[in-house]
């Protein structure tokens, strides 16, 4: 069937489904339903295909240089497209970060050949005698240029190889990096031009003093570096950079600080905002952690539809597209909220999996999603034209809050916003089962198979959480706001027990060993109209796992 027809066939069932919304039928046909919802609740699968697509994107025309993005085309093909100022140094850090990640907490292999290139193009982007990651500017005589932008993606590469692969030079380079920094740092906390042309590094230094999150976006690496290395220079550069940026790139009130003093970006905006809670979560800054509170409960609202679609930049910025999202910024938002989940409340654990289930995992790209709108070009003329489809599988780009992509000319996928759903990924498959003291809570209701417990969930399609004691170990069941408390049923080896719940968690004692249990709950349903971006959408929930989205996309909708 010709693309053309396709787009219409969805067009029709758009109209059909706005017609006829809320969805009608007998409760058998609505059960039957229930139980085959097209709903992705794999975080491991997940992570693996994103992996796939980080090591699955060199130029083996160019030397194997990582290529930026994947483009769709007007007549249904597609290339991958590289980019100069934010590429190799960009890029080659965001996919060494996430995939080092994957393997330390979920077991997801990093690809040999992947890491031996990017380590590669890591090191070389650091071999100046500035200790930060570069680039060369073909269109100006192949002259070394450094983008501040591409600083946080950088101090990610080198930890991901000092961290993962204990490399000597990346630990060296590192701290290098921290020491020119250092000396490009107003006392105020801001990467400062004014030094950097005391240090005749100014004429080929991008990026210096233009809004708050230019150092905002380091606090980031910067903690992670400091829990790896104990260097208290990156511990004393988070502080510095953190403090900076909450003052200025927010307002007290918590929402996102107007362009001038923001940027406008909204990643750029919500990657400080993970770093700077991870810094107060780590520094036990009460008062840190509830500004950063306010910004999740505040600002994140203005920018973010309930099930977790992101844009892209503000109204004002000069690349506002309607309804261009970003994915970077959803997993930034994840985050934060898994910090705050773990040391503020269990009810950003919620924020946290109703954005996985409703948007991330969603959107990923797969091979069923893309031969829907993508054919492969018959006779490539180089590697950005061969096999973009298969090398496109498990990656993420822009997608609007009905669809993973947009008619015509757009990208499909990008391996800087991959990276930022991967780390999340990551970060959700950590958070899933946290211990406190002796312990175990069930944070987000995924499956999990650990050394003291095995845990089943049905969700969505039932109310039910299944699970087997494998250590005498007491267990906390976080239950979301949206459950019914009256409702709720658990049993233990078969025998009705009384429900307990404090603090948002069913709470367990200590188990014996083979102890089976369960905890069942009805699962709501609910409809809500919500304006997105300009956009008026209808959607239907069931829990915290969004069905339905009218009108629904053209291109390659989410699979609800």
């Amino acid at each position: 069937m010709a693309l053309r027809q396709k787009r219409y066939l969805k067009l029709l069932a758009t109209i059909v489904l706005s017609l006829f919304w809320p969805v009608s039928g007998n409760a058998d046909a609505q059960e039957g339903a229930k139980k085959h919802r097209p709903v992705r609740t794999d975080l491991r699968e997940a992570i693996a295909q994103g992996v796939l697509a980080l090591n699955n994107s060199f130029d083996r025309d160019r030397d194997d240089e990582p290529f930026f993005y994947a483009n769709h085309l007007e007549d249904g093909t597609a290339e991958f497209r590289h980019s100069v100022h934010i590429g190799i140094p960009h890029v080659v850090g965001r996919c060494l970060w996430p995939a080092m990640l994957a393997e330390e907490v979920a077991n997801v292999p990093f690809p040999e050949e992947g890491l031996k290139i990017l380590t590669r193009f890591c090191r070389s982007s650091f071999d100046n005698p500035d200790h930060l990651n570069s680039y060369f500017d073909p269109e100006k005589g192949n002259q070394r240029f450094i983008e501040f932008h591409n600083m946080r993606e950088g101090l990610f590469g080198l930890l991901a190889l000092a961290k993962g692969r204990n490399l000597p030079w990346a630990k060296e380079k590192a701290h290098s990096m921290l020491l020119t920094l250092e000396k490009l740092t107003s006392p105020e906390g801001h990467l400062s031009i004014e030094r950097a042309k005391k240090l005749g590094m100014a004429s080929y230094c991008k990026g210096l003093g233009l809004d708050a999150t230019t150092s905002g976006r380091l606090v980031d690496p910067l903690i992670e570096y400091y829990q790896f290395s104990n260097d208290p220079l990156a511990l004393k550069l988070a502080g510095l950079y953190a403090k900076a940026t909450l003052k200025t790139a927010f307002t007290e009130e918590g929402k996102f600080a107007p362009r001038k003093a923001s940027g406008g970006h909204i990643h750029s905006i919500t990657s400080s905002l993970s770093g700077i809670t991870l810094y107060a979560a780590f520094r036990r800054d009460s008062t840190m952690l509830e500004a950063c509170r306010r910004i999740v409960d505040q600002g994140v609202p203005e920018y973010f539809s309930s099930w977790g679609w992101g844009d892209e930049v503000m109204a004002d910025h000069p690349a506002n597209v309607q309804s261009r999202g970003e994915v970077n910024q959803i997993g930034d938002v994840i985050r934060t909220a898994l910090t705050l989940g773990r040391h503020v409340g269990p009810e950003y654990y919620e924020l946290a999996e109703r954005y996985l289930r409703s948007m991330l995992l969603p959107s990923q790209l797969r091979e069923e999603n893309l031969k829907d709108f993508i054919r492969e070009k018959a006779q490539p003329k180089g590697d950005a034209e061969r096999n973009v489809l298969q090398r496109s599988i498990g990656g993420y780009g822009f997608p609007l809050p009905n669809d993973r992509m947009r008619e015509g000319d757009w990208p499909i996928f990008t391996l800087d916003i991959t990276s930022g759903a991967v780390h999340a990924l990551c970060e959700a498959w950590r958070h899933r089962m946290t211990r406190d003291a002796d312990v175990l809570k069930l944070n987000l209701l995924f499956d999990f198979d650990g050394p003291e417990f095995r845990i089943r969930s049905r969700l969505p399609h039932e109310g039910r959480i299944e699970f087997e004691a494998k250590d005498s170990k007491p267990l906390w069941i976080r239950i979301p706001e949206w459950v019914d408390r009256t409702t709720i049923q658990l049993a233990l080896d078969d025998k009705a027990i009384p429900v307990r719940i404090e603090e948002g968690y069913l709470r367990l004692p200590a188990l014996r060993s083979g102890s089976k249990g369960t905890v069942d709950f009805h699962l709501p349903e609910r409809q809500k109209t919500e304006m997105v971006d300009g956009i008026e959408y209808r959607t239907k929930w069931i829990g915290n796992q969004i069905l339905e989205i009218a009108p629904r996309g053209t291109v390659s909708p989410l699979p609800f």
